[in-house]
């Protein structure tokens, strides 16, 4: 059985300074997450296949995802154009423009991360949760407008600036991480709890994707959006009215300045006792590598999948991406919980990351449908390494720091998986006509590289004692 120094934390209590929340009162997190990732899901299958069919409808394509798979090669078309040719051409203009749909909100969201983070520590992570949820609130009123009135698909913009400046989804990730860091002790518990938290997210994101996938093919995406909106509404009502404040908010009465929401970074400058800073930044690394190969790549893998050879329509492709992402992060809790009894966490994530990287080499040369579901079962342990490595940064700062550290992991993360969209959708639309496997042989020697650098900090880990008294806090 493995010792339990991963129990031990690595700043005293002293050293603690904020008076923290009472870890006895349970805090309805998962609960929050529910109602959120039940919105937040739902809409980005809306997002992504309303894109794809108006694309298809101006080269004279109806019914382009909702194609059955003996039709794939031949959609329902007036033009005169080579059937293939065609697909290929709005697979081509798809993928650029929910490539830069994405990288549009992904990247705006960075800095205002960075604000909030440091917010979240002074002024509470209620407020970050209310900010970030107005954000996605107003985001589907605008798609509504544009839905019921077929506006122009460049409209879908705003909604996304407006996502973004006020947080997006990574500032609400990073919200949760930090209230489930307030409410929980460093260690193996603060792990698994953020694997709860993070699985839950998942588990709800695969449900609603896959009931969604089932109302767009056979209703519409109006109807779909007014319930996505009520589900926000809720969202922002149950925060207020049932979530506490967990945060020590250390330091209210400062002023605000720029110098203060860059301390997020201070973590990975400032030299620091016991290699914390290059753990940390061996740890940064980790999670933005992995979630630019992992999460960066959901529109590519849709667009894979519904052109031949796999030819899948979207209901297939719905219900397979709510299985993966249920299998892996039931798999993960499991794993987690299981594995933290007999070893460290840093074993753990090599685990996950071999997983993940040996999941996406195979996904590059799956021209089979048996193919695509030994890619799930090859990853079923990949989705491990991103609430290990969180719990694992997580130890190492003090209670008043852990809003600033989850929004230098959000910031860095969601900067990351912008820049590997743009290259994975621009890799997919150059190589669509001859190979299109090849954007996730691109993805697989990314996570060999993390698995390089999970193995470094897996050697540290083991040569340092891990049983720290006590770290200096970085003022």
């Amino acid at each position: 059985m493995a010792t339990d120094d991963t129990t031990t934390p690595l700043l005293n209590p002293s050293a603690r300074g904020a008076k923290r929340f009472k870890l006895s009162k349970w805090t309805p997190i998962e609960i929050l997450v529910v109602l959120y990732f039940l919105a937040a899901s739902c809409l980005w299958p809306v997002q992504q296949y309303y894109a794809i069919t108006v694309i298809a409808e101006k080269h004279n394509v109806s019914n382009f995802i909702n194609h059955e798979e003996k039709s794939c090669h031949s959609p329902s078309t007036n033009s005169s154009n080579n059937p293939k040719i065609l697909v290929d051409k709005i697979e081509k203009e798809s993928s650029q423009f929910l490539m830069y749909l994405g990288f549009c909100g992904t990247f705006l969201s960075v800095i205002p991360i960075l604000c909030l983070g440091s917010i979240s520590d002074r002024l509470g992570r209620k407020f970050v949760l209310c900010f970030c949820l107005a954000g996605l609130l107003l985001k589907e009123i605008i798609y509504l407008v544009v839905i019921h009135f077929h506006l122009s698909l460049y409209i879908l913009y705003l909604a996304q600036v407006i996502e973004g400046l006020t947080g997006g989804f990574g500032g609400m990730l990073m919200a949760l991480f930090g209230m489930t860091a307030d409410v929980t002790e460093p260690g193996k518990n603060r792990a698994f709890r953020l694997s709860v938290v993070e699985g839950t997210a998942s588990i709800t994101y695969s449900l609603a994707t896959l009931g969604m996938g089932y109302w767009i093919k056979y209703g519409n995406f109006y109807f779909p959006l007014i319930f996505i909106s009520v589900m926000t509404i809720l969202t922002i009502a149950f925060c207020v009215l049932f979530i506490p404040e967990t945060s020590p908010m250390q330091g209210r009465n400062e002023t605000f300045s720029l110098v203060y929401f860059f301390k997020c970074f201070r973590f990975y400058v400032l030299p620091s006792p016991e290699g914390r800073r290059r753990k940390l930044t061996a740890s940064l690394f980790i999670l933005a590598l992995s979630g630019a190969a992992i999460l960066g790549r959901s529109s590519t893998l849709t667009l894979y999948l519904l052109k031949s050879p796999i030819c899948w329509n979207e209901v297939k492709v719905q219900i397979f991406t709510s299985v993966q992402t249920f299998a892996n992060w039931v798999a993960a809790m499991v794993v987690v919980r299981i594995l933290h009894v007999f070893t460290q966490d840093y074993v753990i994530l090599v685990i996950g990351t071999l997983s993940a990287a040996s999941a996406s080499l195979l996904l590059a040369f799956a021209t089979k449908d048996w193919l695509v579901y030994l890619f799930v079962i090859v990853g079923i342990c990949s989705a491990t390494l991103f609430p290990t490595v969180r719990a694992m940064m997580s130890r190492q700062c003090t209670a008043a720091e852990q809003g600033s550290l989850f929004a230098s992991v959000a910031s860095v993360e969601l900067l990351f998986t912008a820049f590997a969209q743009l290259t994975y959708g621009g890799v997919y639309k150059a190589s669509v006509s001859f190979y299109p496997g090849l954007v996730f042989l691109i993805m697989g020697g990314v996570l060999f590289i993390v698995l390089i650098i999970s193995l470094t900090l897996f050697r540290w880990m083991r040569k340092e004692n891990l049983n720290i008294q006590t770290w200096q806090v970085i003022n």
